[in-house]
């Protein structure tokens, strides 16, 4: 029905209005996927914004949870432009994409050598529709020195 589509949309506006964050955060993701599925685009792209918005301004969770929910929005938001065929867009992400990448080496650097392949695979695999070869070439090298350094000489190679 009409108001179960709005649900999520009308609980993260209250939980705004209530500065309840946390609340906040999930019910406007929420209503940024089901923009998504309705190929609400202009909508889904404003709830990704204000979702990174929140998380940068209240940092309602737990840092890991913060950069998983930021990470995830991040990338949701860099497919919307091909989807829109927005050209400008397209490229204002790639420049997301950059700082993810950048995300992936820092967890190399650190040892989180799990959490650099998972993030460093995952905007390999959203970067695939934006034209940049360097881009893509530069996540591959980052992504082979994970490999290298857990000992998969395979998966290095490739």
């Amino acid at each position: 029905t009409f108001q179960d589509r709005q649900k999520p949309h009308v609980e993260a506006h209250h939980f705004v209005q209530g500065q309840v964050w946390d609340k906040a955060v999930t019910y406007t993701m929420q209503a940024a996927k089901q923009a998504l599925v309705a190929h609400a685009y202009q909508a889904a792209f404003d709830h990704y914004t204000r979702v990174l918005h929140l998380l940068e301004t209240y940092t309602p969770f737990d840092t890991h949870r913060v950069a998983k929910l930021r990470f995830d929005a991040l990338l949701s938001r860099c497919d919307l432009p091909q989807i829109r065929g927005d050209k400008e867009g397209q490229e204002a992400d790639l420049l997301v994409v950059y700082n993810l990448n950048m995300l992936g080496r820092l967890y190399l650097l650190i040892g989180r050598y799990s959490e650099a392949r998972d993030t460093l695979t995952e905007v390999l695999n959203h970067l695939q529709h934006l034209d940049s070869p360097c881009l893509q070439v530069w996540l591959l090298c980052n992504l082979g020195r994970v490999h290298l350094i857990q000992g998969d000489l395979k998966a290095a190679r490739h």
